[in-house]
């Protein structure tokens, strides 16, 4: 059957939600239904691409709602994707609104490892403030979930399901990690991501005071890994926050000492693709991909008394607002988002932060449970109410619960078309 061009935009999305038996089960989505939708208008999943309203392994009516959300029973599983042989595709799950018989809009569960290289008509004569670019929180702190697992604090700090490697595969450009120093002497601790831990590794990827099983050399790896299999994307490595052996060490000898094993280790995997903080805040897309100068590697700027080096830039700042309020985080966004100075990089820390109270009270069930409330906005947030020049970074939990990706594809496509007027 024929297919109709319309402005209804359908998408997959993964659940943060979880309990023993389920877990990372697709979400469908709908915005802008036609107005004249009726009772039989519905959506379906597939496990090809559809080009007619048959053969959907999964459907839900619309019931004339113009926009809208339904969880499905589908899981989707974990990918292991290949270093250096990316390829961009959709991964088994299409979506698609079927509106008087015809495929009205259509959609599926995508990874993005080429979304700079194929947008730089678009993107590459612009510097990296005056992009919308996909980011996580907490990039660092991710685990598959085990349904085994007796230890509760975990739903208080894992804040992603995916690699590093994927996350950048899935299209992810803004990783935001905290590090600590520990003496660990256990061999058989999993540094993560194929890493191992032991005496040779003191930097480990934090959450808070919370050690993940991530070293830093893992998740080194990790970002060298996809750098070298997509040879014309960007991204941002900020380095928000040292933590234990750190914040805690007052012995300014041990600090540099520990600062300098820390940059060891990042030039080590990365130096000849760090961009220089020399080329500055204007310097283009274009003009990084031509130095191959691909990684951004933000620093502690309060930590410069003990390390210094033109390879490091200050930290990505941090727009969060601190609350386990929807209305309060979106208040503050209101107030902060397009106001904001836009000649540096920045990040909308678009997720609630638990507090130690509500924890205790047992206000909250996890991190998952309040990604659920945030991610199901970005739609409406990202999309409609907050203008793409307005932002830079977007970074979520569990990021496969939004379309974040999608969303700033579509604004830096929006936005480019008249980005004279509102970058300089």
């Amino acid at each position: 059957m024929g297919q109709l061009q319309s402005t209804t935009n359908v998408w997959l999305t993964v659940s943060p939600l979880i309990d023993k038996t389920v877990q990372r089960q697709l979400e469908i989505h709908w915005q802008n239904a036609p107005k004249n939708n009726n009772q039989n208008d519905w959506l379906g999943i597939y496990t090809t691409d559809p080009m007619d309203d048959s053969h959907a392994i999964y459907k839900v009516m619309v019931d004339q709602r113009i926009n809208g959300d339904n969880l499905t029973n589908i899981q989707f599983p974990y990918r292991n994707f290949p270093t250096g042989k990316l390829t961009q595709e959709c991964l088994g799950y299409y979506v698609a609104y079927v509106h008087n018989n015809l495929i009205f809009a259509k959609n599926c569960m995508k990874n993005n490892p080429f979304w700079m290289e194929n947008n730089l008509p678009i993107i590459g004569d612009r510097p990296l403030t005056a992009l919308v670019i996909p980011g996580t929180h907490d990039s660092g702190s991710y685990e598959k979930y085990d349904p085994k697992t007796k230890d509760v604090l975990k739903g208080f700090v894992i804040t992603q399901d995916e690699s590093l490697y994927n996350q950048l595969v899935y299209g992810i450009r803004y990783l935001d990690l905290r590090v600590g120093y520990y003496n660990v002497t256990d061999s058989d601790v999993d540094g993560g991501g194929g890493g191992r831990g032991g005496d040779s590794d003191k930097l480990w990827i934090v959450h808070d005071l919370y050690r993940t099983d991530v070293t830093l050399r893992s998740a080194l790896e990790q970002i060298r890994e996809f750098l070298e299999s997509a040879p014309k994307e960007i991204v941002i490595v900020d380095f928000h926050r040292f933590v234990n052996g750190f914040t805690d060490e007052k012995d300014v000898d041990i600090l540099k000492s520990r600062f300098r094993e820390w940059f060891d280790l990042v030039s080590g995997q990365l130096r000849d693709l760090m961009i220089p903080f020399s080329l500055g805040y204007g310097v283009t897309v274009n003009e990084l991909i031509r130095q191959n100068k691909r990684v951004l590697v933000g620093f502690d700027m309060n930590s410069r008394k003990y390390l210094f080096s033109e390879l490091l830039w200050p930290n990505v700042r941090h727009q969060w607002a601190q609350t386990d309020s929807m209305d309060q985080l979106v208040k503050y966004f209101d107030r902060t988002l397009c106001p904001d100075n836009r000649h540096t990089l920045r990040s909308a820390m678009a997720e609630l932060t638990p507090t130690i109270e509500g924890i205790i009270k047992l206000k909250y069930k996890s991190l998952r449970s309040l990604a659920q409330l945030t991610n199901s906005r970005y739609g409406q947030w990202f999309g409609q109410r907050w203008p793409g020049q307005c932002l830079n970074v977007v970074a979520s939990d569990f990021f496969l619960s939004t379309n974040i990706v999608e969303l700033a594809l579509d604004l830096n496509r929006r936005t480019g078309r008249y980005s004279n007027r509102f970058f300089p």
